[in-house]
């Protein structure tokens, strides 16, 4: 059996911390009432649309589906309807929604006796992200046909048309398509210069593309026409994040919030480029501004309580942690954090629970058994965590991975040098990550073995790695107490 080369300690996945922002694809907009309507029907159909503007989708579903129920042919309560289910269907990845709202945008242009091009708008958005969705680029190309028939045959001009374009750019895109995106999305603004979905998904595209240069062309020629956009600032702020430009990415996400103090995406963006400018203090600071107008977010928490790990915060981290649980309780992995920081803390009971519900969650989490077996270790119960993970130690050198290997040797049933011969052999920079996690278990077998002037040495080992994904790096650093000290001066921009 060739050995597993997965690590131990759960990462911390610091990369983009929230998708780029986009406009709505889809904006409906009410035709003009036909004589002989229904007033009330009228008067559900106003009050959705508004609904929609302010992404109360299941608000839409709800007075639409009235409509609809008493007559089955109006097209616009149908085009509303569909327009809501495939935004809903699309934030909750509910695949059977999407189709939901795509039927009904069928039948909205089935019913609609003006041919309004308008109705194909959300029908083409909602199979292209069934093709993502799905992995089925054939849903992508069906909009893509659908999408230059109707132009061929629409009479609209301006931002309709740009609309439409728009929309099969979107659709090659979702299929991996970017030069033929990048096209339709040069078309749509040269055909309305003020799309503001065009301008901001062509940088994206670019930025897709790995054409860094187009991105930032593109960027600024959309800040030329959107100068107080903190869409467009937000998302520059996320693509010079990518590019490792933190203080400049700072800069745009500044700029954004003075555009708009309420956008809380560009205070987590912000927080995540100041952690990684060192400065934990004030990304705390964003990352309570952003949760302060949108509490809902477990991601922002877990960034949060990254940030007041650095600072040797533990107990503000386990309160973040658990707050993530609480709003994301099926989260595995959310768990596993809660888990490693009850840990850093010296709290092993609560560590193994958080850590064992983790695995229960996941059975694949495997990286978390070798800190179970540590935990009950450190609580004087090895007995218990030899008879857990016995399967590990009865495991010959051939057959065992890293995760058996690290358990294997904790008990004493492998030597160093065992350990050693266990890392990858081929990835230097895996076998550094796994040189890490030694040195981190090591250093806990040193102070087994009453060890301490050892123990400091292997924990200052794991930090000398530089791995700060890993929980190893982390919990050498609580050991040592080797915080990130905030200084004076250490606030988030203005």
């Amino acid at each position: 059996m060739l050995k597993s080369l997965n690590l131990a300690t759960a990462t911390l996945l610091l990369v983009g911390t929230i998708v780029h922002a986009q406009p709505n694809r889809t904006v409906p907009g009410l035709p003009a009432a036909a004589p002989n309507v229904n007033p009330e029907h009228e008067n559900s159909k106003k009050q959705a649309e508004q609904a929609y503007r302010s992404a109360q989708f299941l608000k839409v579903e709800e007075l639409t589906s009235k409509v609809i129920s008493e007559n089955s042919k109006d097209h616009v309560a149908l085009y509303l309807r569909g327009s809501a289910r495939v935004e809903l269907g699309i934030r909750t990845r509910d695949v059977p929604k999407i189709r939901q709202g795509i039927a009904d945008c069928r039948g909205a242009i089935l019913h609609d006796t003006q041919s309004q091009s308008m109705y194909y708008l959300p029908y083409l958005y909602g199979m292209s992200n069934l093709a993502k969705l799905e992995s089925r680029p054939q849903h992508a190309d069906v909009a893509i046909q659908v999408a230059t028939s109707t132009l061929a045959e629409s009479e609209d001009r301006g931002e309709d048309r740009a609309n439409l374009i728009y929309q099969r750019a979107y659709a090659q895109q979702s299929k991996g398509d970017f030069d033929a995106a990048i096209l339709d999305y040069q078309a749509a603004i040269k055909e309305f210069p003020a799309h503001l979905g065009a301008h901001v998904a062509l940088a994206e595209v670019f930025v897709k593309a790995g054409k860094t240069e187009e991105a930032k062309a593109a960027f600024a020629s959309a800040l030329e026409t959107f100068p107080d956009s903190p869409l467009i600032f937000n998302n520059r702020g996320m693509f010079l994040q990518q590019q490792n430009m933190h203080e400049e990415a700072v800069q745009d996400f500044t700029a954004a919030l003075k555009n708009d103090a309420n956008y809380y995406t560009s205070y987590t963006n912000r927080g995540f480029s100041l952690m990684q400018l060192g400065n934990p203090t004030a990304a705390v600071i964003d990352y309570n501004e952003s949760l302060k107008r949108n509490p809902n977010q477990a991601e922002v928490y877990r960034l949060k309580a990254s940030a007041n790990l650095a600072q040797g915060k533990a107990d503000e981290a386990i309160a973040d942690y658990q707050q993530m649980v609480k709003i994301d309780p099926r989260r595995a992995v959310a768990k596993a954090e809660l888990g490693f920081a009850q840990f850093f803390a010296g709290d092993y009971r609560s560590a193994f629970d958080s850590l064992t519900a983790a695995k229960q969650a996941d059975a694949n989490l495997r990286y978390v058994d070798p800190w179970r077996y540590l935990a009950l270790a450190r609580l004087g119960q090895e007995d218990k965590a030899k008879t857990i993970f016995n399967d590990s130690l009865q495991k010959i050198a051939v057959q065992r991975d890293w995760i058996d290997s690290l358990i294997a040797y904790q008990a004493g049933t492998i030597a160093m040098r065992d350990l050693a011969a266990s890392m990858s052999q081929n990835d230097e920079n895996m076998k550094i990550s796994q040189q890490c996690e030694a040195d981190f278990f090591t250093a806990h077998r040193m102070l087994k073995e009453n060890e301490g002037g050892k123990a400091r040495e292997h924990f200052q080992k794991a930090i000398d790695s530089g791995k700060t994904h890993l929980s190893a790096y982390r919990g050498a650093r609580y050991a040592l107490k080797q915080f990130e000290t905030a200084s004076s001066d250490d606030s988030a921009p203005n």
